[in-house]
């Protein structure tokens, strides 16, 4: 049996947090003292455990409560929850970590940083938590350590501007979407598009969201509006050809 403090210490939690858990009768010690310090079991620790591994998956403590008290979710299920959520949590940090790195390796070989290089950082991390979810974040991250750095930049700083540049000149050409030629170039663009998303189409469409909504990363891009919906009527175009057939 341990006793508060000695559980408080060994768990990192407040003798108070117990004490809170106790009067909220979601943790009733099994024991006390004879001077009436609270005691607690293996049994105890066990569904401090749970409550705990409850309250990081998004609980509020009345929910925690019945929870335990209809045991619908078991500990051993809770607990591969939140591996889940942790596991999402690490793959969206590694894809920062990733994004970090680049900037400490430009410091370590004395290459020149801009400070575009640091806002640009810092944008598309306030960008990315708007957007996109755990979920969506942790398939980005996968999707980048998957490609390497080396075709992620490839794919950035050449085929993407050639093709937002072909795009363009079809565009001010007047060309149709049913065109031969533009539809040449949706396929490219979808194509593209499915390297960065890992085809999944909930990020894909946070993707467009993004970039219908972002003036700034437009104005970076090239990417606008007009460039957006032009491209989802090409690809609406190819569809339905594509049901006809």
């Amino acid at each position: 049996m341990l006793k508060i403090g000695e559980l408080a210490k060994r768990t990192g939690l407040s003798v108070r947090t117990l004490h809170h858990y106790d009067e909220f009768g979601l943790l009733t010690p099994s024991g006390r003292t004879e001077a009436g310090y609270r005691l607690y079991s293996m049994q105890d620790v066990k569904r401090l455990q749970h409550i705990l591994s409850l309250k990081q998956l998004g609980f509020s403590l009345k929910k925690i409560t019945e929870v335990l008290s209809a045991e619908t979710l078991s500990l051993s299920q809770t607990i591969n929850e939140q591996i889940q959520l942790v596991e999402k949590n690490v793959q969206s940090q590694t894809a920062l970590l990733q994004q970090l790195n680049c900037l400490k390796d430009k410091f370590s070989s004395g290459e020149n940083i801009a400070i575009d290089d640091f806002l640009d950082t810092m944008e598309m991390m306030k960008m990315y938590e708007k957007y996109f979810d755990e979920e969506q974040l942790a398939k980005l991250a996968k999707v980048r350590g998957e490609l390497g750095e080396e075709k992620i930049k490839e794919l950035g700083q050449k085929n993407w501007p050639v093709l937002i540049a072909k795009v363009k000149k079809a565009m001010d050409d007047h060309l149709e979407v049913d065109s031969e030629e533009v539809q040449v170039l949706v396929k490219q663009w979808m194509e593209l598009a499915n390297q960065f998303t890992g085809g999944d189409s909930r990020v894909a469409t946070s993707v467009s969201k993004m970039y219908q909504q972002e003036k700034g990363l437009q104005d970076k891009t090239g990417i606008d509006q007009s460039m957006m919906t032009f491209i989802s009527r090409a690809w609406k175009h190819s569809n339905s050809k594509a049901c006809n057939k």
